[in-house]
């Protein structure tokens, strides 16, 4: 299939664009658990639903990252069930966390 250089060089930057999102959604996951555990290291105590909140922001966040990479529209939402059952639309592995929540 034949694409001229304009054509190219825009898949090229939609695909780039693409995975700089996907990279935010893991970073911005990978973030929370060190959070978590930095607030569980408090002497002076720290809110366990703080706590608690973060450790499922990571959990959220990264099969979001999966949902971009794949180009998949889905809803902003705390629901970590639905974001699973759109993820098992297009993977099997999304399956077998179901039973982790």
């Amino acid at each position: 299939m034949y694409c001229d250089p304009n054509c190219e060089m825009l898949l090229t930057h939609i695909r780039q664009e693409i995975l700089r999102k996907v990279q935010q959604w893991l970073l911005c996951g990978d973030d929370d658990p060190r959070l978590a555990q930095h607030g569980l290291m408090l002497t002076d105590g720290c809110s366990y639903r703080l706590i608690a909140h973060h450790a499922q922001q990571c959990v959220e966040k990264h099969p979001t990252a999966y949902l971009v990479h794949r180009g998949v529209d889905f809803p902003y939402t705390d629901n970590i069930s639905g974001l699973l059952e759109l993820c098992a639309d297009e993977a099997a592995w999304a399956d077998t966390l179901q039973d982790a929540e």
